[in-house]
């Protein structure tokens, strides 16, 4: 998170991506443990606004890339955060993401829950979320090299 503070651009142009950071802990105690999706951590934009930061480090399954979403959209829905910025060091893991969310995003919208009967999501919640989740590439061979190599 602080490398997006002391970020550059190609031609040595101080560029940040955010003005500040919250920790996951600290996120947390803020947010309490509600069905906020708990992320690594949340920083504050230039706007003002908050966005959520996740490093996604290995595969997921379908099931729980679905589960992920419904509680990235509640707490969008919420408030928490207006973003989510995914980080990786891989384009592989990225390119999975992209595959099931895809997939989710047709399918959740034709299922409903089995409690509730309400659908599982609506066709504009699966545009927000679509909007909202913003895959970061820039730092991945960089991610890679330090925890990776």
């Amino acid at each position: 998170m602080l490398r997006g503070i002391h970020n550059y651009h190609s031609d040595e142009t101080y560029a940040p991506m955010w003005k500040g950071f919250i920790t996951e802990p600290e996120f947390q105690r803020i947010n309490g443990l509600s069905a906020a999706r708990t992320v690594d951590g949340a920083v504050l934009l230039p706007n003002g606004s908050i966005a959520a930061i996740e490093v996604e480090h290995s595969f997921k399954n379908k099931t729980a890339r679905q589960v992920i979403l419904l509680k990235y959209l509640s707490s969008l829905k919420n408030g928490d955060y207006s973003k989510i910025f995914l980080f990786s060091q891989s384009q592989q893991i990225f390119n999975d993401i992209k595959r099931l969310h895809t997939q989710l995003f047709e399918e959740m919208p034709q299922r409903f829950d089995k409690k509730t009967r309400a659908q599982l999501l609506s066709e504009s919640d699966a545009e927000l979320l679509h909007s909202s989740i913003i895959f970061r590439t820039k730092l991945c061979e960089e991610i890679n090299e330090m925890f990776y190599q």
